[in-house]
């Protein structure tokens, strides 16, 4: 990824969707982990390790909605990304 992308990582705007999928991914559990729990196999981490994952690819970067994105864990990822 460039330079860019990372600095939009870092954005109020990736943030707050990262926020706000922390919070739909602890309600559809009935969870209060405050970690979030992985929206695929349902992993309560005990750290800050869970990421948002482009469910269909980069085709709206910058400007994607919270729809597009799905809260998951490393596994998770990695299996997403064919790893």
């Amino acid at each position: 990824m460039n330079k860019q992308y990372y600095a939009y990582l870092q954005s109020p705007q990736w943030q707050e969707l990262k926020r706000q999928a922390m919070e739909r991914s602890r309600r559809n559990a009935n969870s209060n982990n405050i970690h979030g729990v992985c929206e695929k196999c349902g992993y309560e981490p005990w750290r800050p390790i869970l990421q948002l994952h482009h469910k269909n690819g980069y085709k709206n970067i910058f400007h994607e909605t919270l729809d597009e994105l799905e809260l998951i864990c490393p596994q998770c990822y990695r299996k997403a990304h064919g790893k």
